[in-house]
């Protein structure tokens, strides 16, 4: 299996976990890196780096500094100065940057 870890180091960072066995409805705020591999479903919120594991569903408005997708997020995320989807990610919604001031939509083509 190929490793889909990002190259930047952002994995020695993160410090607060949310397990896969976990499943979260409501308003969800880290302050320090954070890496979701549960279900979660309502707001979240992170300040600085968010990792969706390849394990994750997020059914979440995400606002982020910056976002690593591995897993499924569902909803517009906003804010983020970099948001970066891996092999196996799937982000079905709108990405609103600081990096650029336009929507970006990416749709998958059907053979």
């Amino acid at each position: 299996m190929a490793d889909t870890k990002p190259t930047n180091g952002a994995w020695q960072d993160v410090r607060v976990s949310l397990g896969p066995d976990a499943e979260v409805t409501g308003k969800l705020s880290f302050a320090t890196p954070t890496r979701i591999e549960g279900k979660l479903k309502g707001e979240l919120r992170a300040s600085d780096l968010l990792i969706i594991g390849a394990q994750a569903v997020v059914q979440a408005n995400v606002h982020a500094e910056k976002l690593i997708v591995l897993g499924e997020v569902r909803g517009q995320v906003e804010g983020a100065s970099r948001v970066e989807i891996c092999a196996g990610g799937r982000l079905f919604g709108d990405i609103e940057s600081r990096a650029s001031p336009r929507s970006c939509r990416s749709r998958r083509s059907r053979d």
